[in-house]
């Protein structure tokens, strides 16, 4: 079954064999810079797709490149120490030379980290189902999972621990993060189907069938003593068909930069940089797809940490290029032509490198920073969770954040402002003017910033402008549900607590018209002459409530005066507003087309005044 390849280049193995050939006299590790787990049930389900139809057609599966590099032995005693520390409640301390061993034989996984990982549960999940002294689990266990009781896998950080627990009580253990939930859910989906394969008859013949099928699985591996060149290979071997993040690629060529012009100087630096930024990736997702916390623009599949990496570099300070510019734009047009004009110069390529890296990090971690200060503080909270800013604020947001002025008036005032009036009343992209404000952000004085913010908002929705858009069709109007929630907290007279907007947020706030979409009496009534009248009012302003979306499904086109008097539903809301628009029409007895011209006339002056130049 084994084929192997030897091929010799620049101190490079590359070696075509077998996944028990690749695992034989190696421990593993996953470097700081890697991203998390990010496996869901689909991709775990695919690789067991693929081990059944090499067992069912007698041949061997190739399952990808592996992509190593030979960690030093300086650096391979902190790696096993540190793991040994974190893992000491699921690890047993080995002896001196369990440990020498493990240390000279320590590699990084620079590339197969998502596959490596998952094998990993795969067999520690078919192993268990053999008796402890079956001579088949204790050979698999050495050469698979542990040895002399050091694992053959150590993961990043916490990860750690919580990977090994997993094997011993897969309920009991609390996800932290947001890659220990996926290990998690990769995991149970891992013995849903071992518990599949078990039931097949025969289950000590299937599992032993499934693990000679996995050990002789074909792999090609590359193994570099150098891991700014393994990284290298890897954006080569990745570049081809497979496409790789911006991010990823934006890394490697940094890192061979480092490697060939500066003495790999600079590859710790940038490692380091960018794995800082790939863990506060992680916290944003996780912030974002919180029920608690959501933000639909960054809980959305689509949005990765390319989306982020875009965002810093149109707003970086010495940006001189386009502001609309794709994200293929920066490698091609940025990174690759900047790092070329100072390869010669070593001083100038690493400060580029560094500012740029740094930057990246700051960047990364400076939106983790804004978006967890919803946990906290109710105006956060408001802005992200509820109105939600366009994703052509979020560079200025970013780059306010990292000046600390998104914390103090007018900043967070104005940054309200610009994104209920241009964003979403005007529904317009006004790019090279804020994403011009956002690079100056970072040196501008704070009075010239916030000049610049009004103006901005002066150019692209005035008041007379903004007062026109609020009498039309508000209906569509994205800030809609801000608007009615800011107009509660105006009647209440005081702002809503955390708390209660957590529990506003949670009931799904929609929007109810008052008069049904389509007429439910004949005309004229209500003040009404026509059903063209009808129409005109009805997306406007005076004709909205913000309601519960359960009960707004109960509503589902009842006449008013069903929904305030006969079911009484518009009772069971906790918003003032409702409450208040009830008790006036009990008051009066109706609600005239007056009347709703009068409400909307209140609620476009509730708007200029509450958002204002």
């Amino acid at each position: 079954m084994v084929v192997v390849v030897v091929v010799k280049r620049r101190g490079t193995d590359m070696e075509k064999k077998t996944l028990e050939v690749l695992f034989t006299n190696k421990v593993f590790c996953i470097p700081d810079y890697q991203r998390d787990y990010a496996w869901e049930s689909d991709n775990v389900d695919d690789l067991f797709s693929d081990v059944r139809e090499s067992i069912e057609t007698g041949t061997g599966h190739y399952v990808g490149t592996f992509i190593l590099s030979k960690v030093n032995s300086t650096h391979g005693e902190i790696v096993i120490s540190e793991a040994l520390q974190i893992g000491r409640d699921t690890i047993t301390s080995p002896d001196d030379a369990a440990r020498k061993a493990a240390v000279s034989n320590l590699h990084s996984i620079v590339d197969g980290q998502q596959r490596l990982i998952t094998l990993s549960m795969i067999l520690h999940a078919l192993v268990a189902e053999l008796s402890p002294d079956d001579e088949d689990r204790v050979f698999y266990e050495r050469r698979f999972l542990r040895s002399r009781t050091i694992p053959h896998l150590i993961l990043q950080n916490t990860n750690q621990t919580f990977y090994y627990r997993l094997f011993q009580d897969t309920n009991g253990t609390e996800p932290k993060t947001r890659g220990q939930r996926r290990l998690m859910e990769a995991y149970k989906e891992v013995k849903r189907q071992v518990q599949t394969i078990c039931s097949n008859g025969k289950p000590d013949q299937q599992i032993r069938l499934w693990l000679d099928a996995i050990k002789d699985l074909a792999v090609l591996e590359f193994i570099e003593e150098d891991e700014g060149r393994a990284i290298r290979i890897f954006q080569t071997v990745n570049d081809r068909g497979v496409p790789l993040t911006m991010m990823d690629k934006a890394k490697s060529l940094l890192v061979y930069y480092s490697s060939r012009f500066l003495n790999s100087e600079l590859d710790h630096t940038i490692n380091e940089s960018f794995g800082e930024a790939y863990r506060s990736y992680d916290a944003i997702k996780e912030v974002a797809e919180s029920p608690a916390y959501p933000i639909g623009l960054i809980k959305a599949r689509k949005f990765d940490e390319d989306s982020i990496l875009r965002w810093q570099f149109v707003s970086m300070k010495s940006n001189k290029f386009t502001y609309e510019a794709p994200n293929q734009y920066l490698l091609d047009s940025f990174l690759r032509p900047e790092l070329k004009d100072r390869r010669d110069n070593t001083d100038n390529l690493k400060q580029f490198i560094k500012d740029y890296v740094f930057d990246v990090r700051d960047f990364f971690s400076s939106l983790h920073s804004i978006l967890d200060r919803m946990k906290t503080d109710a105006w956060y909270y408001r802005f992200f969770a509820l109105l939600g800013p366009s994703t052509y604020l979020y560079p200025l947001i970013v780059r306010l954040g990292q000046r600390e002025l998104l914390n103090e008036d007018p900043f967070r005032q104005l940054i309200e402002i610009a994104d209920v009036r241009v964003y979403k009343t005007r529904a317009t992209d006004p790019s090279k003017d804020i994403t011009m404000l956002a690079r100056d952000v970072v040196f501008e004085a704070q009075a010239n910033i916030a000049a610049r913010l009004r103006t901005f908002i002066d150019n692209f929705m005035p008041n007379a402008e903004f007062e026109k858009r609020l009498r039309q069709d508000v209906y569509s109007n994205q800030a809609l549900v801000h608007i009615l929630f800011e107009f509660d907290q105006h009647l209440l007279k005081r702002h809503y607590t955390l708390a209660e907007l957590k529990e506003r947020r949670t009931a799904e706030p929609t929007i109810e018209h008052v008069f049904a979409q389509q007429p439910r009496f004949d005309f004229p009534a209500h003040g009404f002459q026509s059903r063209d009248e009808y129409q005109d009012r009805n997306n406007k302003f005076g004709n909205l409530l913000v309601l519960e979306k359960r009960l707004n499904g109960r509503c589902n086109n009842r006449t008013m005066e069903e929904k305030i008097n006969e079911n009484n539903l518009y009772a069971e809301s906790a918003y003032e507003c409702v409450h208040r628009f009830r008790l006036d029409c009990k008051a009066k007895g109706e609600f005239t087309v007056t009347a709703l011209d009068g409400r909307t006339d209140e609620l476009v002056q509730f708007c200029l005044t509450q958002w204002p130049l």
